[in-house]
């Protein structure tokens, strides 16, 4: 059966045109950020266990699975840049935000993530931040939103950024089998950062919503 995903929807091929995947996920986690600390303290059990706490599974094959979630209130900064230039953005990003929480006493309520809304590498429309435990105030470009509930297909990638593309497609695939269709967005989550875990334990979550 082919996949039947939107065409707008194309893994991030972060080889080409963005350094290497390790540099292009080191945006994340710059050192001279507070993002590694943050990601760090709120990465409890639960926080992993996102599945278990916030809806129910449906299909399921080896690491990749239809689950159903509740919506998530965020604040996130969306942007557009050159898929070149994502890697040195991202980490500055995230620090704004944690800067802003940490500011007005806002408690984190889940992993950093990163989404985006096309896969034009010379115009990236992508959206970063962090899940709120409920709606909180927005500040300039830190802007209050949602992950999207729902039914989503979604795969953990546990190892190398370099690898991840091999789990992409084979979460496509798995779609494709169900007979599903895609949104023209998908997001990842960052359960922990190269800076303190070795390159085959990091954990990154992928999620694509799907059509009704």
């Amino acid at each position: 059966m082919a996949v039947r995903l939107h065409p707008q929807l194309r893994p991030l091929r972060r080889s080409a045109g963005t350094g290497s995947p390790q540099e292009y996920h080191q945006g994340l986690f710059d050192k001279n950020t507070e993002v590694v600390r943050i990601a760090r303290i709120t990465m409890t059990d639960s926080c992993r266990n996102t599945h278990a706490m916030m809806g129910a599974s449906y299909d399921k094959e080896d690491d990749m699975e239809i689950v159903e979630l509740k919506e998530r209130k965020t604040l996130a900064v969306r942007f557009r840049t050159p898929a070149k230039e994502l890697p040195t953005r991202m980490g500055p990003i995230y620090a704004e935000i944690a800067g802003y929480m940490a500011k007005m006493g806002i408690p984190f309520a889940g992993a950093p993530f990163a989404m985006y809304y096309n896969m034009d590498m010379n115009d990236l429309d992508v959206e970063i931040g962090f899940p709120v435990a409920k709606a909180a105030p927005e500040e300039g470009r830190v802007k209050a939103g949602t992950l999207p509930g729902g039914k989503l297909a979604t795969a953990k990638h546990v190892g190398s950024y370099g690898t991840i593309e091999a789990t992409y497609n084979k979460l496509m695939a798995f779609v494709g089998q169900q007979g599903l269709k895609t949104e023209a967005f998908m997001y990842e989550e960052y359960l922990n950062s190269p800076e303190d875990t070795p390159p085959d334990k990091l954990e990154t979550n992928i999620y694509f919503p799907l059509k009704s």
